[in-house]
């Protein structure tokens, strides 16, 4: 637990730190947090009428396509049975993300909670950055021990729950709403958020699993490349896809004008908030068959 989370109250079980190879670990997880998405402002400063703001301004301009959204989603889902699937959202919070993207997302959410709770689905709804720019106090840290080579993960993880699999009520609820928070989209080390995901999704009872990342791009993070080379969060993600593979979890990349498939077995790219409906609902619905 890092200093800071020792003052909050609701800080949940801390990220992975399994490390799939020598050239790729954690410097130091002392920093890390893992927080529910309302402990948010405890970390990252109240911005409530910033976030008010963007949340209102988010359901006026969009009311009008996500409904049609889950409209299109009832229809093309019609006769799927998904009791016993668990499924978990993966967002990006990397800052490349912010504006229009971040409605995408905040919208895929909506929608996908909505459209596969209703076929009987477990939905949890994630979302990873970092609590600092530019490595923050793990950086420090190795700056204070002499720079030893090869540090690993060299940034403070910030890993978000929106809504767990417990969850009683329907829908993303109130929560959804920090996705706005304007000092939350930072860096992103996509190969441990994936291996936090996979963790919560593994503990539940399900008999299907099914991780769905939204995301815009590679994971980066300055730091961390700077102090091992540029390559070292690519093949880790890469690994940790093969590795949750086998552990007989389906995985798919929705891209946010990105093409996803350079990680994930399935993608499929999001241009604008009408390829959220009828045509995302056509790539996720073979998958949710198999």
């Amino acid at each position: 637990m890092s200093r800071i989370g020792t003052f909050f109250t609701r800080l949940l079980t801390p990220p992975s730190t399994v490390a799939l190879e020598d050239d790729y670990r954690a410097y130091t997880t002392e920093f890390d947090h893992v927080l529910a998405a309302q402990d948010l402002p405890q970390l990252l400063g109240p911005a409530t009428s910033e976030i008010d703001a963007a949340e209102q301004a988010f359901k006026a301009s969009s009311a009008g396509w996500l409904m049609l959204a889950n409209t299109e989603w009832v229809t093309h889902m019609q006769g799927q049975d998904l009791s016993g699937m668990a499924v978990t959202i993966l967002l990006d919070h990397s800052g490349s993300m912010r504006g229009q993207r971040m409605v995408l997302a905040r919208a895929i959410s909506a929608v996908l909670v909505d459209g596969l709770g209703r076929l009987g689905a477990q939905v949890e709804v994630l979302g990873f950055t970092t609590a600092s720019w530019k490595g923050g106090s793990s950086r420090l840290m190795w700056l204070n021990d002499n720079k030893p080579i090869n540090p690993g993960q060299l940034c403070d993880l910030l890993h978000v729950v929106y809504r767990e699999f417990s969850t009683p009520a329907p829908g993303l609820g109130r929560n959804a709403r920090y996705m706005f928070h304007p000092e939350l989209l930072k860096e992103n080390i996509d190969g441990e958020a994936l291996l936090w995901a996979a963790d919560r999704n593994q503990a539940t009872p399900a008999q299907r699993r099914f991780i769905l990342v939204v995301s815009d791009g590679a994971p980066v993070d300055d730091s961390t490349l700077q102090a091992n080379g540029p390559d070292v969060l690519h093949n880790h993600l890469k690994r940790v896809v093969q590795q949750v593979q086998a552990q007989g979890i389906t995985l798919a990349g929705i891209g946010l004008d990105h093409d996803t498939r350079a990680y994930y077995p399935h993608g499929f790219t999001i241009k604008s908030p009408e390829d959220i409906g009828g045509p995302l609902a056509n790539f996720m619905n073979p998958l949710l068959r198999d």
